[in-house]
């Protein structure tokens, strides 16, 4: 398959997104079956590289290991440079007379720096010749002139290319190692005489960046008529569903990822409710108190004959994952409760009260901001309230649970 390569100069990043997608929507028809029918989503590595600007180096980018139901939809591969030149001059001799030549010289240097970028041996991106002209330089008679340091480039874009499905090319991006990229520079320093020696020193320091666009592509489901995703304290997100034409042996299975919205887990197993039509559900997700940023849930689908499919994907930002009020999760529970305490970690003293007033079961917490409650014993159906308490502050908080059957 011939390889499939745009080079751009100077692309924004607000501009990189529309043009993945008008990739995508350019594939050839015998992709069809590698069209995206969830969120189309990215991932970004960079890597920084200080050198004298002729170097070889293999960035060492981890491949794009895709779950079950994922594709690579495109590697999108950029690099920049900051050089920083110095060159010293020096009148030369007349191999005629064995003199300095008896006036001053005008030196015009020119700097250039040619990048190349490979995968297996094919070119991915070639930033070609980028010249800088200085200006011209005096050089006194028997006297040695130094120019610069100066900075003569600051995070200039050298080179972009971008690889589709439509390239064979592409399949060197996914697996669990690394990517295979070599990559090359080659800096120089030329003068336009030859009376005058030079001595040049470059610094020349590298930001290569790639980044995966990948997206499920697999089947999405027919009968689900809505799925939403709500933050209803930061400790809860309430997962609603509703599907149509169900029928017994179903089951739904609620996944979610954190941070990236491809690597899913398992979190819980709901069936269907046995007869055929509509169903309606609902569903809890306890937040964990480390998770910070975005979570991605979906709806996993298995019928009685084992056919799989998947609810869109829906997002919810935690933000920083920082505390600030008093919660009770889950709710129902089961075995235990999570309790957080808004500030900085303290002491608590924890009471559990049965509805009538009895004190069921007490607990004590040293310098922490976050207890989990075990249950002593067995909690008989009903409602149970909460007291938490800060011996040294007097601070207060109350809250209340429910004990199904």
């Amino acid at each position: 398959m011939r390889l499939f390569k745009i080079r751009i100069s100077r692309v924004s990043a607000s501009l990189l997104m529309p043009l993945l997608m008008g990739f995508i929507s350019l594939l050839p028809s015998r992709l069809a079956a590698q069209t995206c029918t969830g969120t189309l989503q990215s991932s970004t590595q960079t890597m920084t590289y200080p050198g004298n600007g002729n170097e070889a180096f293999n960035p060492g980018f981890a491949q794009y290991n895709p779950p079950a139901g994922y594709v690579l939809m495109a590697a999108a591969f950029s690099s920049s440079i900051t050089m920083i030149e110095s060159v010293t001059l020096t009148d030369g001799i007349n191999p005629g007379t064995g003199l300095p030549y008896p006036t001053q010289t005008n030196v015009h240097p020119g700097i250039y720096d040619n990048d190349e970028v490979t995968i297996n041996g094919d070119a991915i991106a070639a930033g070609g010749s980028i010249p800088k002209s200085l200006p011209f330089i005096n050089v006194p008679m028997s006297s040695t002139v130094t120019d610069g340091p100066a900075t003569l480039y600051t995070n200039y874009p050298m080179s972009y290319d971008s690889l589709t499905t439509s390239s064979s090319d592409l399949n060197y991006f996914v697996g669990t190692g690394t990517a295979a990229i070599d990559y090359i520079n080659a800096a120089t320093v030329s003068i336009n005489n030859t009376i005058v020696s030079q001595n040049p020193s470059i610094t020349l320091d590298e930001t290569l960046t790639l980044t995966y666009y990948y997206c499920y592509t697999g089947t999405l489901a027919v009968n689900l008529l809505n799925f939403t995703a709500t933050l209803e304290n930061p400790q809860t997100v309430l997962l609603n569903w509703l599907t149509t034409g169900e029928m017994p042996g179903e089951k739904y299975v609620v996944q979610v990822s954190t941070g990236n919205g491809s690597d899913f887990s398992n979190v819980d197993t709901v069936m269907a409710d046995g007869v055929a039509g509509n169903g309606n559900y609902a569903y809890q997700y306890a937040v964990p108190p480390t998770d910070k940023g975005n979570l991605y849930f979906r709806i996993q689908m298995i019928d009685a004959n084992g056919a799989v499919s998947y609810s869109p994907l829906r997002v919810i930002n935690l933000g920083n994952g920082s505390i600030t009020s008093f919660s009770i999760y889950p709710n129902p529970p089961s075995t235990f409760i999570n309790l957080t305490f808004p500030g900085d970690s303290r002491n608590w003293e924890v009471q559990i009260f049965a509805a009538n007033g009895d004190l069921v079961q007490q607990n004590y917490f040293s310098n922490t901001n976050l207890a989990t409650v075990n249950f002593n014993n067995k909690m008989a159906a009903g409602a149970y309230f909460v007291r938490a308490i800060n011996p040294q502050s007097n601070d207060h908080y109350a809250g209340s649970f429910l004990i199904r059957n």
